[in-house]
């Protein structure tokens, strides 16, 4: 098939699932900060790719968790699932592989090195129980986080693809891009909630974030971008879920345009050596425009969006 299409991601139920809404108004998919506890140290110790260490690292976690779940490696990812050994094996080798291979062709020139768990737990009860048996996470996003410190994923795959992909990129661009700035790292890593796979690239769609923004619209109280930018508190209760949908579909107006590409690409560039990149100034040079007149396209662009 010369154009394979597979969409995922969190669809159209999810626009109108008030039980959905509070959560992401609780916290959404934020990064949350490294915590881990007692055994989940040893995770650090499994420090590069060699079959000895993965061995060694599927023994752990097979102690760790029993044999009620079910562990399986295609570096760079070692999956701990509650799920059938085939259920799994379709969500590393239809989904998670292509997905990143196509991240690492597309976007990224540095790859992990080291293995990347990602626990994928069958429910809020099991999810939560060891989140905080593992991590001391108390209070976790709704759907899942990603642990940098323990080079963790921890999933709820009860709700949907969309977020461990979300959550993969961040773990994915903490290798290529390390100091990416949080406004790119959540909606860059928004952007394949929802999205279709083709042949040789990952197109982000629409998706349950454009409501947020409409209503902005509506209200006249749509963030300027330089805004977003330069908030220290992206994830502050006042204007989390509009940085999220704003920066998301920044990045969806940028792929639409054939853009995404060169400017992360020259963001990062500037980005190196613990330089303090413009992205105002990125934004200008890729597109050529002047940001005010940039600005104005992404906003008249935004409106005409239909759902």
């Amino acid at each position: 098939m010369n154009r394979k299409r597979l969409l995922i991601g969190l669809l159209v139920f999810l626009n109108f699932s008030i039980f959905f809404k509070a959560a992401c108004c609780r916290g959404g998919n934020k990064l949350v900060p490294s915590k881990t506890t007692g055994n989940w140290n040893e995770i650090k110790t499994f420090n590069d790719l060699t079959p000895g260490t993965i061995k060694k690292l599927e023994t752990f976690l097979t102690k760790v968790f029993g044999n009620s779940f079910f562990v399986m490696t295609n570096p760079p990812l070692t999956l701990v699932s509650e799920y059938s050994a085939e259920h799994t094996n379709r969500i590393m080798n239809s989904t998670l592989m292509p997905f990143i291979d196509t991240m690492n062709r597309v976007y990224f020139d540095k790859k992990p090195d080291k293995p990347l768990v990602v626990l994928l737990f069958r429910g809020q009860k099991a999810y939560r129980s060891w989140g905080n048996k593992l991590f001391g996470e108390k209070t976790p996003p709704y759907f899942g986080y990603f642990m940098s410190d323990g080079r963790t994923l921890v999933m709820d795959y009860e709700t949907g693809s969309g977020t461990l992909l979300h959550e993969l990129t961040h773990a994915l661009i903490n290798y290529d891009f390390p100091s990416v700035p949080t406004w790119f790292n959540e909606g860059f890593a928004s952007l394949f909630e929802a999205c279709q796979f083709y042949e040789h690239d990952i197109k982000g769609v629409l998706n349950w974030r454009l409501p947020i923004l409409k209503e902005a619209l509506k209200n006249n109280s749509l963030r300027k971008l330089e805004d977003i930018f330069k908030d220290p508190e992206f994830y502050g209760d006042k204007h989390q879920n509009l940085n999220y949908a704003q920066s998301r579909y920044l990045a969806l107006f940028l792929q639409r345009n054939n853009l995404l590409v060169k400017f992360y690409k020259e963001f990062r560039l500037k980005s190196m050596g613990g330089k303090k990149a413009d992205p105002v100034k990125i934004l200008e040079d890729v597109t050529g425009e002047k940001f005010t007149d940039f600005e104005n396209s992404f906003v008249n662009w935004l409106g005409s969006l239909r759902q």
